[in-house]
C-alpha cells in the first residue's frame, strides 16, 4: 500500500514541563532517527523577516512508525509551547547536533526559535529548498500544500477549512467570507486542540 493509504497517524500531546523533559530525553537518546519538525507562530508581521518577532506556539514532530515515547509507536508529537518551561525543557534536543531534524523552510523556524533563545542545530534537511534544488522552473510553488498534494498524492487541508469562521456582517450574521481566526486562539479551547 502506498502512504496515502495508511491510517491517520496518532498525536501525542506534550503540554507540562516534566512530560517535556521525559519525552526530549527519549529523542536525545534516538540519534539514529531522523525528525520531521514545524512551528506555529503568532504575533508576526509577514511583511518583516521572523527576526525579533514572532511567538512560537507549538511545535510539531514526528519520528517515523518504531518511536513510542509512551501512548504507542508512530504518533506525531504536539508540542505546546505556551505552557511554562516546555520550550525550555525541549532546548537540549533542539540545540543537539547529532539530532537530525528536517523542516520546510528551516531558516523561518530557526529564526523564530532563536527569538526564544534557542539556537537550533542537528540540520537534517529542508524540503522547500530541496524542491527548488529538484524543479528550479515549478509553477506550483514550493508550499508544503503543494508539494504533499503532488509528490503524495495527497490534498493538504488548510487551517481555514478545520477552523474558519464566517465573518461576520454589521448586522451581525455570519457572511461568506471565512476567516481564520488567531492562532494563539485556537491553542486552549480543548476542541481545537490535538
Amino acid at each position: 500500500p502506498g502512504f496515502h493509504d495508511q491510517e491517520e497517524v496518532g498525536v501525542h500531546e506534550v503540554s507540562d514541563a516534566a512530560e517535556a523533559r521525559r519525552v526530549a530525553a527519549l529523542l536525545c537518546a534516538r540519534d539514529e532517527l531522523i525528525h520531521a519538525c514545524d512551528t506555529e507562530v503568532a504575533d508576526l508581521d509577514l511583511g518583516r523577516s521572523p527576526l525579533g518577532q514572532g511567538r512560537v506556539l507549538c511545535i510539531t514532530v514526528y519520528s517515523g512508525p518504531d518511536l513510542d515515547v509512551g501512548s504507542g509507536p508512530g504518533k506525531a508529537l504536539f508540542v505546546d509551547t505556551t505552557e511554562p518551561g516546555v520550550l525550555e525543557a525541549f532546548k537540549p534536543w533542539l540545540e543537539r547536533e547529532s539530532a537530525l531534524k528536517v523542516w520546510h523552510n528551516y531558516g523561518f523556524d530557526r529564526h523564530v526559535l532563536y527569538n526564544h533563545g534557542v539556537d537550533v542545530v542537528g540540520f537534517g534537511g529542508d524540503t522547500m529548498h530541496m524542491a527548488r534544488l529538484w524543479d528550479a522552473s515549478r509553477l506550483a510553488g514550493y508550499s508544503l500544500a503543494a508539494l504533499t498534494e503532488e509528490l503524495v498524492g495527497r490534498a493538504n487541508v488548510s487551517m481555514k477549512e478545520i477552523f474558519g469562521e464566517p465573518k461576520l456582517r454589521k448586522d451581525g450574521t455570519p457572511g461568506k467570507i471565512i476567516e481564520l481566526p488567531p492562532l494563539d486562539s485556537l491553542q486552549a479551547p480543548p476542541l481545537t486542540r490535538p
